[in-house]
């Protein structure tokens, strides 16, 4: 992690079931995932990471036809109130299937990424990122 910045502010896509299924049910089906709505308040933690894995670790794949050597991440982010209480979000980008954001992250690369938590709490006293995984394709 270089560092963090984070920001509130509002869905602006149509209402999004979190999950692999990207349409909303047909009406009077109640959705058994997570659906964000339009509008709907969000948190949104920008972070600039690094990959400072050696092309030669286990934990890095290395594209044969470009020569490229890189690590897939998926950060998530959990957001806290004052006394440390957990306040629960739900974080958007799970929507394509996946858990946390994930991303292709070359060696000796920074990107920075956005986090997007779907949460009703304005009142956000700090958040822990952290990396649900760092992988690679096998060698």
């Amino acid at each position: 992690m270089v560092n963090a910045s984070a920001s509130y502010s509002f869905w602006r896509e149509n209402d999004t079931i979190i999950a692999y299924i990207y349409e909303p049910p047909p009406p009077g089906v109640e959705p058994i995932n997570p659906v964000v709505k339009t509008g709907d308040p969000m948190f949104i933690i920008n972070a600039t990471v690094r990959n400072d894995y050696p092309p030669e670790n286990s934990r890095v794949c290395n594209d044969v036809f470009t020569n490229e050597s890189y690590s897939y991440v998926s950060l998530d982010a959990n957001v806290f109130c004052e006394n440390g209480t957990e306040i629960p979000s739900v974080n958007t980008d799970a929507r394509k299937g996946m858990i946390g954001y994930v991303f292709k992250l070359g060696v000796n690369k920074t990107r920075t990424v956005e986090i997007p938590l779907a949460t009703e709490s304005r009142d956000i006293a700090y958040y822990e990122i952290y990396v649900h995984y760092a992988w690679s394709n096998p060698r």
